[in-house]
């Protein structure tokens, strides 16, 4: 259909797919996508833009960003059968980054006045923010390692953006 497609990102198992479809409307929703079943499933209606979601390693989820109108972190099931639950919400911009591969957290960038800040979310439980690095400069785009040991991010900390690993 003639809408704008954004943000597509496979499934783990790798045969289903999520995407940002934004309809004549303007506001964007989460779907998941089976080509092999030439279905497509809209995981998210709310009146507020729902958007670049990441899987949970089983499959079964997506931690996504709603604008509402601060972007905060929201976690739905993959086939929009459980309400969204709010991961993370409040005064400042949260902007999702990475999920770690056993699922137990996120990396985000919190956008905070003097610049961006580097957290993780717990998964688990009660969700918990713990801050992972903050320097001052613009940090963006964490990502954490398949095996759970690195983070990668960037920062503008040499006076261009550049690529950083912990």
């Amino acid at each position: 259909e003639p809408d704008l497609y954004q943000n597509p990102r496979f499934a783990p198992e790798g045969r289903r797919f999520s995407v940002d479809i934004t309809a004549a409307r303007g506001a964007s929703d989460v779907w998941v996508v089976d080509p092999a079943r030439a279905s497509r499933t809209r995981v998210t209606a709310e009146p507020a833009s729902d958007f670049a979601a990441l899987w949970m390693p089983d499959g079964r989820d997506l931690i996504y960003m709603s604008e509402r109108p601060l972007f905060e972190l929201y976690r739905r099931a993959a086939d929009g059968s459980r309400a969204p639950v709010q991961i993370l919400g409040g005064g400042h911009d949260h902007i999702l980054g990475s999920i770690s591969p056993d699922g137990r957290l996120a990396a985000f960038v919190l956008s905070v006045a003097k610049g961006s800040d580097l957290w993780t979310v717990s998964l688990q439980g009660t969700p918990a923010a713990r801050q992972y690095l903050a320097n001052g400069f613009n940090l963006g785009h964490p990502a954490i390692s398949p095996d759970g040991r690195w983070m990668a991010y960037d920062s503008d900390e040499s006076g261009r953006v550049e690529v950083y690993v912990q």
